[in-house]
């Protein structure tokens, strides 16, 4: 069972990034960064992958902001959605995307706009490999000049 106090003496080896387990929230977990970050996550399966929930760094816990008990219930809240056949993981990557463009942008123009120019950058990329040119082009002055 993940504890407050366990957490705080959990010394990871630097370098590495384990994973600790909670034995009452099935797929809670307190993971490690290479740095020594404490973060907790729910993991669970979707579609054949495995998924990572982000709920919280262990100091805000650590520091009262967030109680263990909070965690569990939002692991176990995560862990239902997954059960149902939802992507929690996935709709927050989403929300954190739609934020970061709505707080770029400030009308529904702006957003309109941004995302044209990215979706069109993208069919452009795709279809000339990223140099603006088409593959057509691209060939005849490639053979051209590599003769000379």
């Amino acid at each position: 069972m993940l504890t407050v106090k366990g957490l705080r003496r959990w010394k990871p080896k630097p370098g590495k990034r384990p994973e600790k387990w909670d034995g009452t929230v099935p797929g809670l977990c307190a993971r490690a960064s290479a740095a020594g970050e404490k973060s907790l996550y729910e993991i669970y399966w979707y579609r054949g992958r495995r998924r990572r929930f982000f709920i919280c760094r262990f100091d805000l816990v650590d520091k009262g902001v967030m109680p263990m008990g909070e965690v569990r219930a939002k692991a176990l809240e995560v862990w239902n959605q997954a059960r149902q056949g939802r992507d929690p993981a996935g709709e927050q990557k989403a929300a954190r995307a739609t934020a970061k463009v709505v707080a770029q942008t400030s009308t529904f123009a702006q957003v309109f706009e941004s995302y044209g120019r990215r979706k069109l950058e993208g069919i452009i990329s795709s279809r000339t490999g990223g140099t603006g040119r088409s593959p057509r082009s691209r060939r005849a002055t490639s053979s051209r000049w590599s003769r000379r």
